[in-house]
């Protein structure tokens, strides 16, 4: 793949589980397909505050917070979990053209038709047993190639 041409992905998360999926996701692959552009200083996993240090000022954490809404409203594809009222808010920018990009294709993850990228919300014990049901019966399925190369070291 010619790299002028390699997606990036602007990946922000308050989910520690989240984070460690990615880095996961990284070591696995190599990273050879996807550039990642996180900023490690815009929630606290698992609390929804902005990092904690000594060394980094409120003014740091409003220009993070600022920066990193700024990227997401850049997009041209956003996943949003769309349990969350931050990415409603997201979506509904977006929607109206408050973003730079001409057009945004905006996709809830609790609408993915993969299971394995559905994300159920909290509180919806159906979607998560439905979730459960459809991946066991694609387990014994294979990968399409261009999902393979992602996931199996080379």
């Amino acid at each position: 793949m010619d790299d002028r041409f390699r997606p990036i992905i602007l990946f922000t998360t308050e989910s520690s589980v989240m984070l460690n999926e990615q880095h996961t996701f990284v070591n696995r692959s190599g990273s050879r397909h996807l550039d990642f552009v996180l900023n490690k200083f815009d929630v606290t996993p698992n609390a929804g505050r902005v990092y904690e240090s000594s060394k980094f000022t409120a003014d740091q954490a409003m220009l993070s917070s600022v920066v990193t809404l700024k990227l997401q409203l850049m997009a041209r594809i956003t996943l949003g979990n769309c349990c969350s009222n931050y990415h409603n808010l997201i979506h509904a920018f977006l929607v109206e053209g408050c973003g730079s990009a001409r057009q945004n294709s905006f996709e809830c993850l609790q609408e993915n038709d993969d299971p394995e990228f559905r994300v159920c919300c909290w509180n919806s014990r159906s979607c998560i047993e439905e979730r459960h049901r459809q991946m066991d019966q694609s387990a014994n399925s294979s990968r399409p190639d261009f999902l393979r190369s992602l996931y199996e070291p080379t």
